[in-house]
């Protein structure tokens, strides 16, 4: 939309001021979109939306995943200390 605004003759200083973007975000917009119709860039905005959720989520899965191996440790280590006691209480008879 800005960039049709700015095809259409408005100055790009009112664009941006009007869309909150500074002028550089303007150009480095108008760089990666000129040429695309408004259905594909809408594709285009979708898409990295789509990314964005699915980079947050992998994020998540992350974090569960490495919880669960700091509990996994914690169950092995649990385990083999329990065998070595029994170990020793059997040696002690």
């Amino acid at each position: 939309m800005a960039l049709q605004q700015r095809e259409a003759g408005e100055p790009v200083e009112q664009i941006c001021t009007r869309f909150g973007i500074s002028v550089a975000t303007f150009y480095n917009m108008r760089k990666r979109y000129s040429g695309l119709e408004v259905s594909v860039l809408k594709q285009v905005r979708e898409l990295e939306i789509e990314k964005l959720k699915l980079t947050k989520e992998i994020e998540v899965l992350k974090q569960d995943q490495a919880i669960l191996h700091e509990i996994l440790d914690v169950q092995i280590a649990s385990s083999e200390q329990a065998r070595t006691c029994s170990r020793s209480a059997q040696l002690v008879r």
